[in-house]
């Protein structure tokens, strides 16, 4: 929320911890008098709030390409926002995790002690950072400025990148976009 704010994405209101979603989203189903939402093997409390339409219709803008149509469309309104400690209970018990085992080239069996684990995030995440920029800090009248600053890093940005081990299984890989220009 706040990194949302500082880049003045949108203002929604997150009430700490309570689990939220969009208005005329698909996802929740009625047991009793409460609205539940299923994500894997769980169920959640939800309520609406009006604001996370604004948000789902942002990602839809900006995360999404058209080739994507069906998820552009669908995030709109089926979007959920978890309290932190269901979240992180979530992710903990469904990231992918996987135990291998390091080949000896010389033997082909497994080298000593050479047992590993390996956690994946699952391959439709969307993760992000913030990019500030300011003004060059110089004295010179020639300094760069802000919008300069963002083109030099969005010029040495490429479109795809690959991050941490296992490039070689086709692990890692991940689109870029740069959003520029959120708030003045």
């Amino acid at each position: 929320k706040k990194d949302m704010d500082i880049s003045g994405i949108i203002g929604i209101t997150i009430p700490e911890g309570v689990n939220l979603v969009a208005p005329g989203n698909q996802l929740t189903i009625p047991v009793q008098s409460q609205r539940k939402v299923l994500l894997e093997e769980y169920a959640f409390d939800v309520q609406e709030e009006q604001s996370l339409k604004s948000f789902g219709e942002w990602l839809s803008e900006n995360i999404f390409c058209n080739a994507d149509q069906f998820w552009k469309e669908k995030i709109k309104t089926d979007i959920v926002v978890l309290a932190n400690d269901e979240f992180k209970d979530f992710v903990n018990l469904s990231t992918e995790v996987i135990t291998r085992t390091k080949i000896d080239n010389d033997t082909g069996t497994v080298a000593n002690g050479q047992l590993f684990t390996e956690e994946y995030l699952p391959a439709e995440s969307v993760l992000y950072s913030l990019v500030l920029a300011a003004p060059e800090f110089t004295s010179n009248k020639d300094r760069i400025d802000e919008n300069e600053v963002i083109s030099f890093v969005q010029g040495q940005l490429p479109e795809i990148i690959q991050a941490g081990a296992n490039a070689t299984l086709g692990k890692g890989l991940l689109k870029t976009k740069l959003i520029t220009n959120q708030k003045a």
